[in-house]
């Protein structure tokens, strides 16, 4: 929630009204690089985003053997890992040893009814597929940007 609210602070207080107006504001004013300017919690906001979207694809694609560790883990390795340094990626694989089994989880999802895989896999997967295209055009900003590498 903090880079939501770095983003949401920095549009009102910019009187930006749309995210390009943030983005080009706090870059002619050498904001852009600051830890708690809205460019950098944009940049989180969309990191977060791919790494929710890597962890629901790796979920619908899982099957009953696959431990939620494994899922969160992969999603984490293809996303976040580079953006952390070792204490953060040590914590992060700590942390996630607490997960419950996959079972739990998706039970959890589906409102702690049994006989829900099916539909929490499925939802799973349309969320992908909803928020794939958003997340590419906040890419697409922040690269031009330059506030995200091409990696």
């Amino acid at each position: 929630m903090e880079d939501a609210l770095k983003v949401s602070n920095a549009v009102r207080d910019l009187n930006a009204t749309h995210l390009r107006d943030m983005l080009q504001q706090e870059q002619t004013l050498h904001l852009s690089k600051k830890d708690s300017s809205g460019s950098v919690g944009l940049l989180w906001l969309k990191r977060t985003y791919e790494f929710l979207i890597r962890t629901l694809w790796h979920l619908s694609q899982s099957t009953s053997a696959d431990s939620m560790y494994d899922i969160i883990i992969k999603a984490y390795d293809e996303t976040l890992t580079k953006h952390h340094n070792r204490l953060m990626r040590h914590t992060f694989k700590l942390i996630l040893h607490s997960l419950p089994k996959r079972s739990a989880f998706i039970k959890k999802l589906a409102y702690d009814h049994d006989g829900c895989e099916r539909q929490v896999l499925s939802g799973a997967a349309n969320c992908v597929k909803m928020l794939q295209p958003i997340v590419a055009k906040l890419n697409e900003l922040l690269l031009e940007f330059q506030l995200e590498d091409i990696s």
